[in-house]
């Protein structure tokens, strides 16, 4: 008897990786069986995928097979890509900027041009790698943007090298993304992360070669009346193309095709693939299991369904926590090093060890990733190591200190970005929408390259203050982002990592039936029992939280068909599965479980709330909604706070009634005498002697209010994620959200504390005419409206009754 389509017995789970939900469909040709042979037919086609056939050969030999032939190609790309995308950096330390003539500012958008075109470009090419073929395409983009790196050293003016860094962007749009979905189609799940590290590892190595590489190749100063920093851009342009004339012919495309296996090996290859290492459920009589082809047809749905799934962005922000401070880094670390006092050329050798360590530690902590099973304790761990980084380089201005600091900037950066780029290719399903969602994924990550360009200002050397501040802020919101990811899981953690689903199935007929699964609505899980199907129209089970199971009749023509009952354990975390080897033992609970049911029956054909149940609906959307309005109000008055610069007023009017006015912001001082009016404050001659206390503590609040912008962006998320994901959601969420805004409250809280301590101590206040201004009662209101909507939040989820139509069920193996 043959399963149907989208049933549990056609979703094959994996234990790795239960952090987050994620959508396992049939169409998924990497993870989910379907219901087709890999060459169309049944029988002996089928007998090849038989697991007992693959018993003689050996896997790991099989994987270092693909390692060596796969991951050293791959890795020099990626190296060669950074190399001729961060030398610019080396670049500007050899007398970049002051030949071209540009401004700082002028620096900057070349190195911000590059990412605008960088970011749209990803999506498209990873469609298109799949279409032109691996083989085919990376060579291709790979050529092109040698040529652009060729020519950046020979461009004469700011125009010329605004240009290049534009053209360099479109080209080397596709290589990232597409290897990182290319090593999907080869690797396993628990297997990805490890050879990603390995090949994102090249951009560690990367720095350090291009450090050393840039000291050498700027001693040919002169040399056929070029500049040294010329020779960087033409002499590394060119050997790319050299090695993509070479990968032109060392790429393989997909493993059905892979020359260097064996026929036997392609097949087990395929074979793992499909199943992801686990066992396979086999229909009650026995029938085989079938596989499914390596083809799937492009359509738009799956870029929109790319687009819709909210883990997706959520991790584009843990992204952004990674890749802002690392593309901070990777431009701007010999500037910072050279800043600390050091020579040019000592500066571009002492980012050797720092680059050197990362690698190394990108491929320790991917190897442990794979074999614990696991990506967000380690992504979280390194996050929280590169924000001591950061700390370190803010709060000393010693060279050794500030070293060291950007030493564990980097080692914690560089190893948590391979763990993220992981996270999300094992929790996408089907190999378009994985392609895109990686894209998307990496593409909007990216942005924060274009960002980073303007952290580091000249006119901040040597401490760089205001980069290192917003790195870390960077690293704290995707902390936060990442807390979201795992305590937003849809279930609790059920301790059910190796199971599968025990079902009997309805008797097929002449016409036949669909079944289909909904798991893009499935956010809870449930027990349907006993509903059965009728000719005449659906029947749907509603299971709790706006998800439904569907069983959809026959066409008309198809003819009668068997109304016998249906059962089964429904697991709608599609990770998260009973074994076949566990169904005679769970007969139990799902007696318990359809009793719960027998006791809340379900509606025929359609959801039926009645209107309590509404307005007890009513009642939690408008707690959050309400709540959600105060709040964006609050963050806009934090916003204002700090843009404006109104904190302190010193207003005085002169005998002959003129009127002088000072105000002193976070970030800026406005006068009426100054020219211009506005300048930086404090200023760093300012502060010395006596004043460097009123300056560090003036700074501190700067930092603080920014940081309390980043997390009433990461609580609006948290609302939006909340409000979003239905009922379970709302009934759970509320201590997340709570906790937000009362941290947002407390920061904000001890800024204004500290202003008003200063106002009140400090001697330059004591002058009468000094004045605490708008900006200050901004903040104030601002931090009360985020409390008392902690508060509310907190009330209500004590005060109001649950949500009828939803009862949370507990672990019935726990039980």
């Amino acid at each position: 008897m043959t399963p149907p389509v989208g049933s549990p017995q056609a979703l094959v789970a994996s234990p790795y990786d239960t952090d987050t939900p994620s959508e396992k469909t049939a169409s998924d040709p990497t993870l989910n069986p379907s219901v087709s042979h890999v060459d169309g037919k049944t029988g002996a086609a089928a007998d090849l995928y038989d697991p007992s056939r693959f018993s003689h050969i050996d896997e790991g030999k099989v994987l270092r097979k693909m390692d060596v032939f796969l991951i050293p190609m791959l890795a020099l790309l990626y190296l060669l890509s950074f190399l001729d995308r961060a030398n610019i950096g080396n670049a500007k330390i050899e007398g970049l900027q002051e030949d071209l003539g540009m401004t700082d500012d002028q620096y900057n958008w070349c190195l911000t041009a590059f990412f605008f075109t960088y970011v749209v470009f990803e999506i498209p090419s990873n469609i298109l790698i799949k279409r032109f073929r691996p083989s085919r395409w990376l060579p291709f983009i790979m050529v092109c943007w040698g040529i652009v790196a060729t020519l950046m050293g020979i461009v004469r003016s700011y125009t010329g090298l605004l240009i290049a860094r534009v053209f360099l962007g479109v080209s080397e749009a596709g290589l990232f993304p597409g290897v990182a979905y290319y090593l999907t189609m080869w690797y396993c799940r628990h297997e990805i992360q490890l050879r990603q590290a390995l090949f994102f590892s090249a951009a560690s190595v990367a720095g350090a070669f291009g450090g050393l590489l840039a000291f050498g190749i700027g001693k040919m100063d002169g040399v056929g009346g070029l500049e040294g920093w010329r020779w960087i851009f033409i002499l590394e342009g060119i050997v790319t193309c050299a090695v993509a004339v070479i990968a032109f012919f060392c790429l393989y495309d997909f493993p059905e095709t892979a020359e260097f296996l064996t026929e036997e090996e392609r097949a087990f290859v395929v074979h793992r693939l499909r199943y992801q290492g686990q066992k396979i459920m086999v229909a009650k009589d026995g029938a085989a299991p079938m596989v499914v082809a390596q083809a799937e047809e492009f359509k738009w749905d799956y870029v929109w369904q790319a687009f819709k799934d909210w883990q997706i962005w959520v991790n584009i922000i843990v992204l952004w926590g990674i890749s802002c401070p690392m593309a901070g880094l990777s431009l701007f670390m010999p500037t910072i090093i050279k800043a600390l006092g050091f020579t040019s050329s000592m500066a571009q050798l002492m980012t050797v060890p720092i680059y050197t360590a990362a690698a190394v530690l990108a491929v320790v902590s991917a190897w442990c990733s794979d074999k614990a099973g696991k990506r967000s304790p380690f992504v979280l761990g390194f996050m929280t190591i590169a924000v001591l980084g950061f700390s370190m380089c803010i709060g000393s201005g010693d060279p050794k200190v500030v070293y060291g600091g950007v030493f564990l900037g980097a080692c914690g950066l560089y190893p948590a970005f391979p763990g993220i780029i992981s996270w999300l290719s094992n929790n996408l399903a089907g190999s378009y929408k994985r392609g895109v969602g990686m894209a998307l994924q990496i593409g909007a990550g990216n942005l924060g390259g274009a960002l980073a360009a303007n952290f580091y200002r000249k006119r901040d050397a040597p401490r760089y203050a205001m980069g290192h501040g917003i790195s870390l802020g960077f690293e704290i919101l995707g902390i936060i982002a990442i807390v979201i990811l795992i305590t937003q899981r849809t279930v609790p953690h059920l301790h059910m990592h190796d199971y599968a689903v025990c079902w009997d199935w309805f008797q097929r007929t002449q016409g036949g039936y669909v079944e289909r699964l909904q798991a893009a609505t499935f956010s809870q899980w449930g027990f349907g029992a006993d509903f059965p199907t009728r000719p005449a129209g659906r029947r749907r089970s509603i299971v709790g939280d706006g998800a439904s199971i569907g069983v959809l009749p026959p066409p008309p023509s198809a003819g009668r068909f068997s109304t016998t009952t249906h059962r089964g354990l429904v697991q709608l975390h599609p990770q998260l599965f009973l074994n076949p080897e566990s169904c005679a033992s769970i007969d139990a609970t799902i007696a318990r479980l359809a009793g719960f049911f027998s006791r809340h029956p379900q509606p025929a054909t359609k959801r039926v709330f009645n209107r309590a149940a509404r307005s007890q609906t009513m009642t939690r959307v408008s707690i959050y909604s309400s709540a959600l309005v105060a709040f964006v109000a609050a963050t806009g008055m934090i916003i204002a706070s700090i843009v404006t610069p109104n904190w302190v007023t010193y207003s005085v009017t002169t005998p002959k009634g003129e009127r002088f006015e000072k105000h002193i912001g976070l970030h800026k001082s406005c006068s009426s005498l100054d020219s211009p009016s506005c300048r930086d404050f404090p200023l760093a001659e300012l502060c010395q002697d006596g004043e460097r206390y009123f300056c560090s503590m003036w700074r501190t609040i700067g930092f603080m209010a920014s940081f309390a912008t980043i997390l009433c962006l990461a609580c609006l998320v948290t609302f939006g994620v909340i409000m979003r994901g239905g009922k379970y959601k709302r009934e759970t969420g509320w201590p997340i959200v709570s906790g937000i805004l009362a941290l947002v409250a407390a920061v904000e809280f001890v800024i204004i504390s500290i202003v008003a301590y200063l106002f009140d101590n400090d001697d330059q206040f004591t002058i009468p005419g000094w004045s605490l201004d708008y900006s200050w009662y901004l903040s104030t209101v601002s931090a009360a409206i985020a409390l008392l909507s902690a508060v509310g939040l907190a009330i209500s989820a004590y005060v109001l009754p649950p949500e009828e139509g939803y009862e949370f069920l507990e672990d019935p193996l726990d039980a």
